[in-house]
């Protein structure tokens, strides 16, 4: 189609438009990260390497499980062309067992927002995508005041690389120590290495996200606005051919 007329021109802007725009949406297995909402995660395994100080001390590793619950913000570029978002942990209830001192439930700090992020590797490549969190945590037992519930002020890092969204098959770790302390705030023991799995499949993609969907409302535009356009050109088309008979 020549583009030679001011309304051809526009129609054929239109034309390509919305062939761009649908090409994007076709495109097969196309990796989006999604929109700012909350995963729930009803099944993570946290292991964590306790020691406790003291005369009546001991060391061990607990395996706690339950669901966890993380909010996440729009994606935006930072600056650098990598895509990141803004996450935190809003729940986690892990219910768990220590040989000393019977049940224990890990729960998310109730005065501390344990905060994180994803993070494009490569600019443009959604997945791998780098994670972390800053992690506080509360570990109630059954233990008598000031021991029943246990703390850290200072955050557990947790990283992973994670392949999809909601990270499902990854784990978050990192065996740096980070201290404990009672109900009066004093360290009373620490957390050695630590895990975090989500269960679920690993190598997954992102969330589908309907790009078509997304894109709808600006195709749905472009039609309209070239539907006017073609209509506007007839019409003006016709006008010319009556002048030029009379």
């Amino acid at each position: 189609m020549k583009c030679n007329t001011r309304v051809a021109k526009r129609t054929c802007l239109f034309v390509m438009t919305c062939t761009f725009v649908l090409a994007i949406a076709s495109v097969p297995n196309a990796l989006c990260y999604p929109p700012a909402g909350s995963d729930y995660m009803e099944a993570t395994t946290a292991t964590i390497e306790l020691q406790i100080y003291g005369p009546s001390g001991f060391y061990e590793m607990i395996t706690a499980t339950g669901p966890t619950t993380v909010s996440r913000s729009d994606p935006y570029d930072p600056g650098d062309g990598r895509i990141m978002i803004d996450t935190e942990i809003v729940l986690m209830n892990l219910v768990g067992n220590s040989s000393y001192v019977g049940p224990i439930t890990v729960i998310e700090s109730s005065s501390k927002a344990s905060t994180g992020a994803i993070k494009q590797q490569a600019a443009g490549v959604d997945f791998p995508a780098d994670s972390f969190f800053d992690v506080f945590i509360e570990i109630k037992s059954g233990l008598p005041f000031p021991l029943g519930t246990l703390h850290n002020d200072d955050p557990k890092n947790m990283t992973a690389v994670i392949y999809r969204i909601p990270p499902l098959g990854s784990t978050y770790e990192r065996p740096e120590i980070i201290y404990l302390k009672d109900e009066l705030e004093n360290i009373v023991g620490a957390m050695l290495a630590t895990r975090h799995e989500v269960e679920g499949s690993v190598g997954g993609i992102a969330i589908p996200v309907d790009k078509l969907g997304l894109l709808a409302p600006y195709v749905g535009l472009a039609s309209t606005t070239l539907a006017v356009t073609v209509a506007a050109a007839v019409y003006v088309k016709r006008v010319k051919r009556r002048k030029e008979k009379q």
